[in-house]
């Protein structure tokens, strides 16, 4: 797969992603106050885990010396990766950020939570962009306790990581139908 087409694959699967998650805010107020039986997290709470999380891995991502995951499936011959990651490398990075301080709930709004979301697609989309205009190699990243990997590999990343979201909320929605 050529870097071109990579980009967007991931500027596709980001904006869908965000797009089926920014459809969760427009739920009604009781299901943003559910609290499923069994979890520490109100419904409204996971949205705003997934923000605080997608601003960490941003934040990562800007800083240029951040760490990636060992977890791309395909390398080419000169050792640049050609894609992405599965649910298993994003539940284990998940899993080594979770512990991290920065994931303190606030009292944000629904509405500035959304905001913040978009500002993160929006970024998201923008580092892609550089991207294409360059090599790759040039944009690092590096995630706690995890090895290095290119930009794009992050990109990717949060990608799966929203989806992530998406699919617990979807699980959250069905027991808050029966």
């Amino acid at each position: 797969m050529t870097l071109e087409n990579t980009l967007t694959t991931i500027k596709r699967d980001l904006i869908r992603a965000f797009a089926v998650l920014d459809g969760w805010f427009d739920k009604d107020d009781a299901f943003h106050h559910y609290k499923p039986p069994g979890k520490d997290l109100f419904v409204r709470d996971l949205l705003e885990r997934v923000a605080l999380t997608g601003c960490y891995m941003m934040t990562l991502a800007r800083s240029g010396d951040t760490q990636l995951l060992k977890l791309t499936t395909e390398t080419n011959a000169t050792g640049k990766s050609g894609t992405v990651f599965d649910d298993a490398a994003v539940a284990q990075f998940l899993k080594e950020i979770r512990t991290e301080k920065c994931f303190q709930l606030s009292a944000k709004s629904l509405h500035e939570l959304r905001a913040e979301l978009r500002d993160q697609l929006h970024t998201c989309l923008c580092y892609l962009d550089l991207l294409s205009y360059g090599d790759e190699v040039l944009y690092r990243t590096r995630f706690p306790g995890l090895s290095k990997g290119d930009l794009h590999q992050c990109m990717n990343l949060i990608a799966l990581h929203v989806w992530q979201y998406v699919k617990l909320l979807e699980e959250i929605e069905g027991e808050y139908d029966c």
